[in-house]
């Protein structure tokens, strides 16, 4: 793509350049053309002189017609060999003076030139071919050489055509020279416009490469976005339910902590209760002994017995002290396994 674009701006422009010099040769070969009309008007030149450059006259206007209607080569080839025709067809007229046949071939050195400035760069070689192939038929239709011939002079002056006309091709050889030149510039021109286009273009894969990576990074930010406003809910629900588990767990410790107490108690009670059996077993084992013995008397046993009494009823009390701290004991119990509960179920949701 931009091979293409630079190779259509250098067309543009050669197209500008031609455009341009060709404006300027038809305005200013036109007011050539017009003064000289006017001269032979004026000197009531030969009437065939008049309507020739009267037609050249035509042949430039036309010529601008089509460079401003953006005509380039038309216009080109009908300003080239209308020149050519018209000026060579002066010479026709029977009461034309030889002199002309000295003056038009310098006179189309102008179409010569002009091709090379124009066209490419053989062309002043086909105009010059052209040109001098015109003078011949002209000079023929006008009797030969003889036609070049001033009889005010001894002249040769078919000798001075001769070197008019070769003049041409000097001229189309230097055109030549000076085209080759420029269009080798202007080769050199197109491959460095060539070569930046391959750098372009590879700028342009890149730059290519570059916004399909973005648009993918847009994508997937895109994404993330969703993903986020999807989490954020469940983040929020997370972290309700963490602080409700640790809650849960501050109130487990401290029911296990209560137990632990009561735990405690309950050992410490046990203790005494265990201490009281043994004081009961030893008292009942004392009885046995006086029972058997028989040695004291009944007011001794009466002591034991009493004594025994007051053992069973804090045993009895001691009894009752233990069933409170064991139903305590449950009634922990039940709320750990509750509390226990409510924790798996809060951690399962």
């Amino acid at each position: 793509m931009f091979k293409q674009l630079i190779t259509t701006n250098f067309e543009d422009e050669e197209s500008n350049r031609r455009g341009r010099l060709l404006n300027i040769l038809v305005l200013s070969w036109g007011a050539f053309i017009a003064l000289g009309l006017i001269v032979a008007i004026i000197r009531s030149s030969e009437a065939g002189v008049i309507a020739a450059q009267g037609g050249l006259l035509l042949i430039i206007a036309l010529s601008y017609l089509l460079v401003r209607q953006g005509q380039l080569n038309p216009a080109i080839y009908l300003f080239l060999i209308g020149n050519a025709i018209f000026m060579t067809a002066s010479l026709l007229p029977p009461g034309v003076p030889p002199i002309l046949f000295l003056v038009i071939p310098y006179l189309l050195s102008f179409v010569v030139i002009a091709s090379g400035m124009l066209l490419a760069p053989h062309s002043p070689f086909i105009f010059a071919t052209f040109t001098t192939v015109l003078l011949l038929i002209a000079m023929a239709l006008r009797g030969g050489p003889s036609a070049v011939d001033i009889p005010e002079t001894k002249a040769n002056e078919a000798l001075y055509l001769a070197i008019a006309l070769p003049a041409n091709y000097v001229l189309a050889a230097l055109s030549w020279l000076n085209g080759n030149n420029l269009n080798q510039a202007l080769q050199k021109e197109r491959q460095s416009a060539s070569d930046l286009s391959v750098q372009l273009r590879r700028n342009e894969e890149l730059v290519s490469k570059l916004q399909d990576q973005l648009e993918r990074n847009k994508l997937l930010i895109g994404q993330l976005q969703e993903a986020a406003e999807k989490l954020a809910p469940m983040a929020e629900e997370l972290s309700s339910s963490s602080e409700e588990l640790h809650a849960t767990a501050e109130q487990i410790a401290s029911s296990v902590q209560q137990v632990a107490q009561g735990a405690q108690v309950q050992a410490e009670r046990a203790g005494a209760v265990s201490k009281s059996v043994e004081r009961m077993a030893a008292a009942t084992e004392q009885i046995a002994a006086d029972a058997q013995t028989g040695a004291e008397g009944s007011a001794q046993l009466q002591e034991r017995l009493d004594e025994a009494a007051k053992v069973l009823e804090e045993l009895g009390a001691k009894t009752e002290e233990i069933d409170r701290i064991v139903e305590l004991v449950d009634r922990f119990a039940d709320q750990t396994n509750l509390l226990a509960l409510n924790a798996a179920i809060e951690a399962a949701r």
